[in-house]
């Protein structure tokens, strides 16, 4: 379902698959750029479970996702400040789309923080649905998140 980037800025790059230990130092790097303190495993990047894709230049690596083999979620699209809003974070979520669609997903889902409007902008225009009534994290009751489901 990848649909055409409307930014003319778009930096055409292909995610690859990450490396793991290899890589495993530049995306906590990258990570550092969101609050992990909801989240159980904070930032362990070599979770079994999950399966990463990086984007790099020259420079080293400028973004990175996560998915969830286990579940089908869609977590932690981070992309460096400086390459934001350049088809990246779409780049990116497309190839966890397409990794969760080819292993057998017909429905996947993410959750993104209430006050964070563009990841929910992205998914949005990505075809995910809202759920409607924000929950609750459970590690921080202070923190609202929306669900947002894919069917394919």
């Amino acid at each position: 379902m990848s649909l055409p980037m409307k930014n003319s800025h778009v930096i055409p790059v292909k995610p690859r698959k990450a490396v793991l230990p290899h890589d495993t130092e530049s995306i906590r790097s990258l990570l550092k750029y969101i609050d992990l303190s909801i989240y159980p495993e904070r930032g362990d990047v070599e979770n079994p479970d999950d399966q990463w894709f990086i984007c790099e230049e020259e420079s080293g690596i400028i973004g990175c996702v996560a998915l969830r083999r286990t579940t089908g979620e869609v977590r932690h699209i981070v992309v460096l400040p400086a390459y934001r809003r350049k088809g990246i974070g779409r780049q990116l979520a497309n190839s966890a789309i397409e990794y969760l669609r080819k292993v057998g997903y017909s429905r996947i889902w993410g959750q993104i923080r209430v006050n964070n409007e563009d990841s929910q902008r992205l998914f949005e225009s990505l075809g995910f649905k809202r759920v409607p009534k924000p929950m609750t994290s459970r590690k921080n009751p202070e923190v609202k998140l929306y669900k947002y489901i894919l069917e394919f």
